[in-house]
């Protein structure tokens, strides 16, 4: 079984439970951001309940990032495979039947270019924390100008 039957495998079996797992992250972060925000703007003096949700808050970022990085080291180790084989194949030009193996395998990577898609709706790479923190930020602009009118 190769890597891209693996991810493969990945993106259509697993990909629903990721993006719930995902998603619950983000509502709960949301939920804690806004509770800390409103701590902040009432005059009463912080009490274990701004500590907590801070807390809460830091703990689902390391978990959202726990949750991306090993994907995107998948994709950046294959990055660098390709890189690889390609100076390899400057190094190995005389040599014509590795040449020819290592061409093969270089289009190969190209051709099956795989992804951590799940369900083919995000690809989680680090930029995926990046508009995930953007969305939440923006979520939580809107929820604090319109105050209650969003919540009901």
């Amino acid at each position: 079984m190769s890597v891209c039957n693996v991810i493969v495998g990945f993106n259509s079996n697993d990909g629903f439970l990721i993006i719930l797992l995902l998603a619950t992250n983000a509502l709960q972060m949301e939920k804690y951001l806004y509770t800390i925000v409103l701590i902040q703007w009432s005059n009463q003096p912080y009490d274990m309940q701004f500590f907590w949700q801070f807390l809460w808050c830091i703990m689902l970022s390391m978990k959202l990032i726990s949750i991306v990085e090993p994907f995107h080291r998948t994709h950046a180790q294959m990055f660098r495979t390709h890189v690889l084989i390609n100076y390899l194949k400057c190094q190995r030009w005389d040599d014509q039947a590795i040449s020819n193996e290592l061409e093969t395998f270089v289009r190969l990577l190209m051709l099956r270019n795989p992804t951590y898609s799940p369900l083919n709706m995000i690809t989680l790479e680090r930029s995926f924390l990046i508009q995930l923190s953007g969305c939440i930020l923006t979520y939580l602009v809107i929820m604090l100008t319109y105050g209650l009118e969003v919540l009901i």
